[in-house]
């Protein structure tokens, strides 16, 4: 196992998970945004710091979240919900000029007992290969298919994410392997759908985290999430989102 050490340190919508790390970034997005109406949440909450050294299995929430298109509110919503599940390990990664650096930082903390659970809101296309997601515009782009090369390198095996982005589909089909429960909010043909003006909240993220936060697990959560945003009446504003489960640990419940 390795030594744990916490080092302090985006169309459509996109996202992605977070820790105890902030870099400061002023994005400008080459990406239009998918907007519905609702009112997004305007709760301000006290940023947290975590550190910890120890040998004992965790539960570590990751997030990686651009700033034009979520909020610390968000972020610090599902970070309670999780908390209630049992997490006491944040990485909070938002607006990441390296996503491989920040990702190497929870690489050299996790261990094998350790249950890793990823959450990325981004602003999201696809290269006709590869779905991909924005987190600083311009110079922090990360790819499904290195996504899962990164993923792999992990020694935990207990890993899932959910990733909220326009065109995110790709990332859950570079995931089908074990130990992996990987969803996103979109296929990589459609956009994913704020609840209101950017930043803020992803539609799908919105539903799936009250869900969870209702005593469900992630799969009953992300189906109940899925129908709500295929059911809206414009078909155009659709989204599709995709699941793929290879994990043997029931996750949220």
């Amino acid at each position: 196992m390795k030594r744990k050490s916490i080092s302090l340190a985006l169309v459509g919508l996109c996202l992605i998970f977070v820790t105890v790390f902030s870099s400061s970034y002023t994005p400008a997005s080459a990406f239009s945004f998918a907007l519905d109406d609702a009112e997004s949440s305007d709760r301000e909450l006290e940023t947290l710091s975590l550190g910890s050294a120890n040998a004992i299995p965790e539960k570590i929430a990751v997030f990686f979240w651009a700033s034009d298109a979520g909020t610390q509110a968000c972020v610090d919503e599902y970070w309670a919900i999780l908390q209630d599940e049992g997490y006491t390990v944040m990485y909070n990664f938002k607006d990441t000029a390296d996503f491989e650096a920040d990702f190497n930082t929870v690489e050299a903390y996790e261990g094998v007992e350790d249950t890793v659970f990823f959450y990325l809101f981004g602003h999201g296309n696809n290269n006709g290969e590869d779905s991909l997601t924005a987190f600083a515009p311009g110079t922090s782009i990360v790819y499904s298919s290195e996504l899962r090369v990164m993923f792999d390198r992990l020694e935990a095996e207990r890993i899932s994410f959910l990733i909220e982005s326009c065109h995110s589909g790709g990332f859950p089909l570079d995931f089908q392997a074990s130990p992996y429960l990987a969803m996103s909010t979109s296929d990589e043909d459609h956009n994913s759908y704020a609840l209101a003006e950017l930043p803020g909240e992803g539609k799908f993220s919105d539903a799936f985290f009250d869900h969870v936060a209702d005593g469900y697990n992630a799969v009953d959560s992300f189906h109940f999430a899925e129908d709500l945003v295929l059911s809206v009446r414009q078909r155009n504003r659709r989204q599709y989102p995709i699941i793929v489960d290879f994990s043997d640990y029931v996750w949220f419940a």
